[in-house]
């Protein structure tokens, strides 16, 4: 099995060292510690679930290798200056997976503040916000490496003909002018949650 193309339903000991990029003896001593959940087979070999593989992670603010976000909920961040827009794209988001986290915010210093305190795996960042604009927003999430696997899918109501290469740019993974579908939202997510 290639663990860096698919993830097992259950993980030995030496696929989660291969996974986290560390010794299996450090993997062994977690599960000892208690800091790990793990079971033993009859024969004595550990398995460590998913699940818990992610809780451990986030406990330990350590990142989720991009092989894992299969079984993590989506964190996600909502940036707009509209409340029925967030209400909008925070449905759309429940409809992907109803246990996501959904942070919102109404301008850039808020979306920054967020962003830096729940660490989404996605923000979804309208570009003309009132103070820091979303250019500026996605160049400082960009810049800062704890947001190394975030994605970012920028939107507007002002589709200028520069806007897409511009944002993009700037660090975003995507782009999606308004008035946008539901449908092609939704899209455009599972898309960027599955790279």
């Amino acid at each position: 099995m290639d663990i860096t193309t698919q993830t097992p339903k259950l993980l030995s000991t030496f696929d989660t060292a291969k996974l986290l990029g560390v010794d299996m003896a450090t993997v062994i001593d977690w599960c000892q510690q208690g800091k790990l959940q793990a079971f033993k087979t009859p024969g004595g070999h550990r398995r460590i679930s998913p699940d818990d593989l992610i809780k451990f992670l986030k406990q330990y603010k350590m990142p989720i290798p991009s092989q894992l976000n299969q079984y993590a909920c989506i964190k996600c961040l909502v940036v707009d200056d509209e409340p029925d827009i967030r209400k909008v794209i925070t449905h759309v988001i429940k409809s992907i997976d109803p246990a996501a986290e959904v942070y919102q915010a109404s301008d850039g210093f808020e979306a920054g503040a967020k962003a830096l305190e729940f660490l989404p795996s996605i923000v979804i960042l309208d570009l003309g916000l009132p103070g820091i604009d979303g250019f500026n927003v996605c160049k400082h999430i960009r810049n800062n490496q704890r947001f190394n696997h975030t994605k970012i899918l920028a939107i507007t109501g002002k589709d200028f003909p520069d806007a897409k290469t511009r944002i993009l740019s700037a660090g975003a993974n995507d782009y999606l002018p308004k008035p946008f579908e539901n449908k092609e939202l939704k899209e455009r997510l599972l898309k960027l949650l599955q790279q």
